[in-house]
């Protein structure tokens, strides 16, 4: 009795895996742009793309950009006025993003921004396919799983 319960529970899962359209792709890269800060801190860029099941369409793209101040030279001011340089690239009327927001914890800043694959990365087009949209975001500097 109890197997038959199990095996219930697991066709109820597939068939929640097959209707929610998983077997989808997803392309993760990574930067590591620490320099720009000149030594106030750390600042990495993700940038995660999740592609159809042949990995020929993307479907949505997320970037997220942390940046995390560990100089105590910088002053508070210093990290408003990085988190409204980044609040701005949310703002701009022209970026093309569905969602963006900025949030602060103390010295660390985290913009996440989802949308279209082009509205993420210039050189990456819904079109793009994921081997091609891989080797244009290396070709940029990002690390890519």
């Amino acid at each position: 009795m109890k197997n038959k319960k199990y095996l219930g529970l697991l066709g109820l899962g597939c068939g929640v895996l097959l209707l929610t359209g998983c077997g989808g792709k997803t392309l993760n890269c990574e930067m590591d742009m620490s320099d720009m800060l000149a030594g106030m801190g750390n600042m990495t860029a993700e940038i995660e793309i999740d592609y159809n099941s042949d990995g020929t369409e993307a479907e949505k793209a997320t970037m997220t950009m942390t940046v995390e101040v560990t100089s105590d030279d910088v002053t508070d001011e210093m990290i408003d006025s990085l988190e409204e340089s980044l609040q701005g690239e949310c703002d701009t009327e022209d970026s093309g993003f569905d969602s963006c927001k900025v949030k602060r914890d103390g010295k660390k800043i985290v913009m996440t921004a989802t949308g279209s694959a082009d509205s993420i990365e210039g050189e990456i087009e819904e079109q793009t396919t994921l081997e091609d949209a891989k080797k244009a975001l290396e070709d940029a500097g990002y690390t890519c799983e």
